[in-house]
């Protein structure tokens, strides 16, 4: 649910006595932001009555101060800070006077591949090799002194020289900004104070919402009908606390329907970009600052509509069949995840982005012959009406729960069996944390063409001792899965790659004494 209206903007002098760069606590932001915007602009007005103003999609009415031209420093990794540099190089190269040079800094490349013969330098490193701008290698601040702008060390004798990219009048300035984009490491408080204009900071949310390294991810988990990007300082302390200068105005942009991770990286790389290059533009980061942004309620408080974006990790995409990781969280599943559940936290941390390895979501199953597990990967997954053949099926078993198999599946023949396209796997889960013995949950699925369907939570009545079904048209209760990647081999069709873990030989009549996991396939409707 998203946070309620009236929304504040803080502006004005009032606002800079409290200025967020030394608070840590979002309420203490929150109180400083009651001040009218009548009485900003007014004060505002008579500070500086000979300076253009400027109007923005991003912040408040902003007088444009004189400042020295940037010497930037940019600190990224990934595709999506490759947007802000090739944004920022366009504006040096449109407005030279704003923004005289460019270095950036990569932490450095990783073994990957296979044997790890290769190292990865990761996008940021490629495209400022491609601009020609100085590039220096850090994976930490400690030790490391701001070079003068344009300026690298050399890799043999480790002298300070002037890089092919630096003004031949440069004269070693020193930098005077940094700007960092999905960079990974903490900038200490000896680096930020020596720079004239601090840090600034793009992040793909609407902060104080989603604070972390993973906002795009949460915002998909949690179902947001909205993101935003935001412009904030780099807080000496903490991440993603510092002053917000800029932000994608309430309630931000709408997530499309079944928006991935991709998707929405994208969207918001772009946007990024954008409120970078106008934050520059009207020298949000030069004193007095001015912070911007929505202000959180007392009741978006009260409801924890403010929640964190921990880091993605290994348990996050893993199948939880059993509910003991991400699948027993009640406030975001508080009756089971569903198949819809599953299909978004599959577009949430499945979706591979540019430069990371194997994603998907991942389980165990046991093969039908030898009953050994092997690791899976569900390589997409999508949630679908369940087809009527799975259906029945499902009802049936039930049935068999509710009161024991009914006639018409005790008069079966002994050996018939299931039709060729119901199959039956067992998928297994073991507890890492050592807490719960290894689980089996036997699921029955469906065969279509080359993919397979797995019934979730069916739903289904009981009148008078009789299961009946209980779905509504075009209701979304099973998952069609396309390819599947087995441990050791290559992604296959799903037909194809299950084939080694349908359990042989079911017959019609094995529905009453296999132990099939209801909670899973099916849900009574009271």
């Amino acid at each position: 649910m998203p946070p309620s209206i009236p929304r504040l903007v803080l502006q004005g002098q009032r606002a800079n006595a409290v200025s967020c760069l030394n608070y840590s606590s979002p309420l203490l932001m929150i109180q400083a932001r009651h001040t009218s915007t009548a009485t900003t602009t007014t004060t505002t007005s008579s500070t500086h009555p000979d300076t253009p103003e400027t109007r923005t999609y991003y912040g408040p009415r902003r007088k444009l101060p004189a400042t020295e031209p940037l010497r930037i420093l940019f600190c990224g990794s990934d595709e999506f800070s490759c947007a802000s540099l090739r944004a920022l190089h366009n504006l040096q190269a449109a407005k030279p006077k704003l923004i005289k040079s460019i270095d950036v800094l990569v932490r450095p490349g990783k073994p990957a591949g296979r044997g790890l013969r290769r190292i990865a330098t990761g996008p940021l490193f490629a495209l400022a090799e491609e601009l020609g701008l100085a590039v220096h290698k850090r994976d930490t601040f400690t030790g490391w002194e701001l070079p003068p702008a344009g300026h690298v060390r050399h890799h043999e004798t480790g002298e300070v020289v002037r890089h092919r990219a630096a003004h031949e009048n440069s004269h070693r300035q020193p930098l005077n900004l940094l700007v960092a984009v999905s960079f990974g490491l903490f900038v200490p408080p000896r680096v930020l104070r020596a720079l004239r204009f601090g840090g600034l900071n793009v992040h793909p949310s609407m902060l104080p919402d989603l604070r972390g390294p993973a906002p795009l991810q949460h915002a998909l988990l949690r179902g947001r009908s909205h993101a935003g990007v935001t412009l904030q300082t780099l807080h000496e302390k903490h991440f993603d606390r510092g002053a917000v200068l800029a932000q994608t105005p309430w309630p931000g942009l709408p997530v499309p329907e079944g928006c991935d991770v991709r998707q929405l990286h994208d969207m918001l790389a772009a946007k990024g970009a954008e409120i970078l290059v106008d934050g520059l533009e009207r020298r949000v980061f030069v004193p007095p600052l001015e912070p911007a942004g929505w202000m959180p309620t007392e009741e978006d408080l009260a409801r924890g509509l403010l929640v964190d974006a921990p880091k993605v990790t290994k348990l996050d995409t893993k199948v939880d069949w059993a509910c003991w990781g991400w699948g027993g969280d009640k406030t975001l599943y508080p009756d089971g995840w569903t198949a819809a559940d599953l299909a978004r936290r599959f577009r949430a941390v499945g979706v591979k982005l540019p430069g990371e390895g194997n994603t998907g979501m991942w389980t165990h199953a046991v093969t039908g012959k030898f009953h050994d597990e092997k690791r899976l990967i569900f390589e997409d997954v999508t949630a679908v009406e369940c087809p009527e053949s799975l259906r029945e099926l499902v009802l049936s078993i039930a049935q068999t729960k509710l009161s024991g198999a009914p006639p018409w599946l005790v008069e079966q023949k002994t050996n018939q069996l299931l039709p060729k396209q119901l199959q039956n796997t067992v998928f297994a889960q073991k507890d890492t944390l050592g807490v719960h013995d290894t689980a089996e949950f036997r699921l029955p699925y469906l065969v279509d063409g080359s993919s397979i369907i797995i019934p979730i939570k069916v739903p289904y009545r009981v009148v008078d001792g009789y299961v009946s079904p209980a779905n509504e048209k075009g209701q979304l209760d099973a998952i069609r899965i396309e390819k599947i990647k087995v441990e050791g081999r290559d992604s296959r069709m799903a037909a194809h790659a299950m084939s080694e873990f349908k359990e042989p030989n079911v017959t019609v009549r094995d529905l009453s004494t296999l132990d099939y996991s209801m909670e899973i396939t099916a849900k009574l409707v009271e």
